[in-house]
């Protein structure tokens, strides 16, 4: 990935996903908690370099307040991004 970027944060209702992709690759979207479990997949297919944005309706996750990680897997690169649920 060349840039990772999620709003708001802290989040309620909702989290908008904004990324790049170099190169056409294989993306995994999901949310982990503090202990490295994941909570929930957003998105799991093979995508175009480019520009990307996807829109998650938080509020039918069922999240506890606390410290959550999004994490972007491509290819060989993993970015983690830190969010906090109010």
């Amino acid at each position: 990935t060349n840039s990772l970027a999620v709003y708001p944060n802290p989040f309620n209702e909702s989290i908008s996903v904004n990324y790049s992709l170099n190169e056409n690759s294989f993306v995994k979207i999901s949310l982990v908690d503090m202990i490295g479990r994941e909570t929930a997949l957003f998105n799991s297919t093979n995508q175009f370099s480019g520009e990307h944005q996807i829109k998650v309706d938080a509020k039918s996750l069922s999240l506890t307040q606390g410290v959550y990680f999004l994490k972007l897997e491509s290819r060989n690169k993993t970015a983690f991004v830190k969010l906090v649920k109010n």
